[in-house]
């Protein structure tokens, strides 16, 4: 659509042309900015603090440094938020007929017939771009006039590309037109220059070729990188220039790794005791960049480079969980001995985090690895993959709906007997604690009022369980919260503070009833941060009763 809209201006007379560049448009949109465009749609205030939170936190260096400013790029969701911030320029860019504006993303691109026109346009995008706190990249706003659309818009597709019309691919063509489009090692036309490098086979004098080109603009490492792994075993030329570049690479650890996830399984066989040598020092998982930590760890474990220690290390106390899962991905027992891999994966399998233990038991399942008791202490999506395997017994019975609810609202397991616990009245409970989750983080009324009817059926579970506390009634919550003094009150204070807790905050909603009780203000919803405090009452009552009733 962009390209047709701009081939329909060229055609009708707007033939001077601009484009106008944001600089780092992504990691430049302030979080104030966003706040004051989610606001003016309507987003509740609430919503606003707990989203900007998020993208705080993830805008922190490794030093928990936070910013105010930057989206992620690369999620799907990033190009809706930016758009909400985007649009100030749709909504404002009036140019009255006179000006042909096309954006996309933070592309903007002008077509007018007179140039006088147009620069009264840039002005205006200049002041706009101001408002929102984002920059324009003066260097690539350039006033000119359009002979060809079709090379003003530099698309792969007007027209296609002819070194690749053939099938087989004629390689003679592709090495051509590679020369072709790096004259003097300067590449003119990105766009094209990788679209026909991807149907390039390698052979000397292009890798040749590359390298001067890399050397000039390093941000084509990704294309080289593609090129290369096209290679079922680099030359002995080009694995010693890779494993140079390795070493040397001192400034972007992404260049290194991605060279790394080159180099494994494909250096040639005369190179690889070189690279063992140069490459077992750069190992530093405290201080280096995750993805390079990955990549390496990687390479040494496919080489068996690592002792028995440093692998059992690597995998238990690499700061990132993302690098501990990349690194089970890599091991097998035709490289380590299965003792030493059972160690490790029932280590694993028990990790915190879900994504490294299912690696585990993913690498325990492929390779039948025993896994050792007690189970309780397995990661619960690890647990799952080993079910499937057959390498524990599959529970009797469906999955317990409370277990899997407080793990998802507390983020840990719980070590009670939901169903014992419950008896009778389990499928209730069940049914009201699944309900009450899907609340958790869209209905901060809703997840408080429908918490309490549970805890109702937590109450009756309790005092059915412990006959020491007296007697209880389903429904009559209020009945046992009105004596601190109670002997429930004193042999379960945390889940006695929890319910009352929750109980009260029920009656400061509008869900529940039209005035609170004790002011006679009227109610209204519930706020946010009373979730998360909800929260914290939830998780020491749930420790106080495992501690009482436990599996």
């Amino acid at each position: 659509m962009f390209n047709k809209a701009a081939t329909d201006a060229f055609a009708k007379g707007f033939r001077i042309g601009a484009s106008f560049d944001l600089t780092a448009c992504y990691d430049s949109i302030d979080h104030k900015v966003l706040r004051h465009f989610l606001r003016d749609l309507g987003v509740e205030q609430e919503f606003c603090d707990a989203f900007l939170g998020w993208l705080s936190t993830w805008t922190a260096t490794d030093r928990n440094i936070f910013h105010g400013h930057g989206i992620p790029q690369g999620p799907l969701s990033s190009g809706l938020v930016s758009e909400t911030v985007l649009r100030h320029f749709d909504d404002h860019a009036e140019f009255k007929g006179k000006v042909q504006y096309l954006r996309y993303v933070d592309d903007i691109r002008l077509f007018a017939r007179k140039e006088k026109e147009l620069r009264r346009a840039l002005i205006r995008l200049d002041q706009l771009s101001k408002d929102i706190g984002l920059f324009p990249q003066s260097g690539k706003i350039s006033i000119h006039e359009i002979s060809d659309i079709t090379e003003e818009l530099k698309s792969i597709s007007q027209p296609s590309e002819r070194a690749v019309d053939s099938v087989p691919v004629d390689q003679r063509k592709i090495r051509a037109r590679i020369l072709e489009l790096s004259r003097r090692y300067e590449v003119k036309n990105t766009t094209r220059f990788k679209y026909v490098l991807a149907h390039a086979i390698p052979a000397a004098t292009i890798t040749q070729r590359l390298w001067r080109i890399y050397e000039r603009r390093p941000e084509y490492y990704e294309a080289l990188s593609r090129y290369l792994t096209r290679y079922s075993r680099l030359p002995r030329v080009a694995s010693h220039r890779l494993v140079k570049e390795i070493v040397t690479q001192d400034l972007y650890q992404a260049i290194s790794a991605s060279f790394l996830r080159v180099a494994r399984g494909k250096l040639h066989q005369a190179v690889v005791r070189h690279a063992k040598r140069v490459f077992k020092p750069l190992w530093k998982p405290r201080i280096s960049n995750p993805e390079f930590t990955a990549a390496l760890g990687r390479w040494l474990i496919a080489e068996r480079h690592f002792t028995d220690p440093q692998l059992e290390y690597a995998l238990r106390r690499t700061r990132t969980w993302w690098c501990r899962a990349q690194l089970f991905l890599e091991l097998s027992p035709t490289l380590w001995p299965l003792s030493v891999l059972q160690r490790l994966v029932n280590s694993g399998i028990r990790d915190s985090v879900s994504d490294v233990a299912v690696c585990a038991a993913q690498l325990a399942g492929r390779h039948s690895i025993e896994v050792e008791r007690p189970y309780r202490g397995i990661n619960r999506g690890a647990r799952r993959v080993l079910q499937e395997f057959g390498l524990i017994r599959r529970a009797a019975g469906q999955a317990c709906g409370i277990a899997l609810s407080f793990e998802r609202i507390l983020g840990v397991a719980t070590e009670v007997n939901w169903r014992k616990m419950f008896r009778p009245h389990y499928q209730y409970a069940e049914r009201q604690i699944i309900e009450s989750r899907g609340y958790l983080e869209t209905n901060a009324s809703a997840w408080i009022n429908s918490l309490d009817v549970f805890n109702d059926y937590l109450v009756a579970a309790i005092f059915s369980r412990d006959g020491s506390i007296g007697s209880y009634k389903l429904g009559q919550l209020g009945s046992v919260l009105s004596s601190t003094t109670s002997r429930f009150a004193n042999k379960y204070p945390q889940t006695f503070n929890y319910v009352k807790e929750v109980h009260e905050t029920r009656y400061k909603s509008s869900l529940s009833h039209p005035l609170v009780r004790t002011t006679g203000k009227a109610t209204g919803r519930i706020p946010f941060y009373l979730v998360k405090r909800s929260k914290t009452w939830m998780r020491r009552a749930v420790r106080e009763i495992a501690a009482q009733f436990s599996a």
